[in-house]
């Protein structure tokens, strides 16, 4: 008896560890391929993926802020203007969701703030004010909880740089917070192997375009 008990018990242990491993196999597979998607449909094939791989941890926050991820990057390749609205109303409660669990990362203030920079594009004209002031206090957020976050600077750099020069944006204005991300950028280490570490490139090529126009 003592020793079927014993055997159940050390059952489960390797189906709990196991079941971990496979989370963490399954998330370094997946995350690298993410930067290799080019179009609308590879971004939902990953956003799927790494959602079905939250559900089976769901106390974990990893696949469910990359798949959020995905979705907010395939509503940015999406051509369809029509598809945007209901491809970030589903990223948007897995956002909520993550802050409610952790109110003070900054990544996921930041990623709040790319979804809402997403949704300017069905429409700029009568959503940029609406939703670039959204992003911002977002931004303002992730940098109350991590001064040091490039990624809030860069888009904080890239929300004034699209925004006319008439409602106090353009490069001249942008051009400060893009320097400043640049300087993090070169420091900047990710809280953790599964923490972002992108943006540097494109704050390049931004900072560039300011400093030669």
């Amino acid at each position: 008896m003592k020793t079927s008990i014993l055997t159940s018990i050390f059952a489960l242990f390797v189906a709990i560890t196991g079941f971990s491993q496979d989370y963490d196999s399954d998330l370094q597979a997946l995350l690298p391929r993410i930067g290799q998607a080019k179009s609308a449909a590879d971004y939902s094939l990953l956003a799927s993926q790494l959602g079905s791989l939250a559900q089976s941890e769901p106390n974990r926050w990893e696949a469910s802020f990359w798949s959020a991820h995905c979705m907010v990057l395939q509503a940015f390749a999406e051509t369809d203007s029509d598809k945007v609205d209901p491809i970030l109303d589903a990223a948007e409660p897995v956002v909520e969701k993550l802050i409610k669990q952790q109110p003070t990362e900054a990544e996921f203030y930041v990623l709040k703030a790319m979804l809402n920079q997403a949704r300017i594009g069905v429409n700029p004209m009568l959503r940029g004010m609406k939703y670039s002031g959204r992003a911002n206090d977002n931004l303002d957020l992730a940098l109350q909880f991590d001064a040091a976050n490039p990624r809030a600077w860069h888009l904080k750099g890239s929300n004034t740089y699209f925004t006319p020069a008439m409602f106090g944006g353009g490069k001249k204005r942008a051009m400060p917070m893009l320097q400043k991300a640049d300087s993090l950028f070169k420091t900047y280490k990710p809280h953790s192997p599964y923490h972002p570490n992108w943006g540097a490139d494109r704050n390049a090529e931004m900072l560039q375009s300011c400093e030669t126009d």
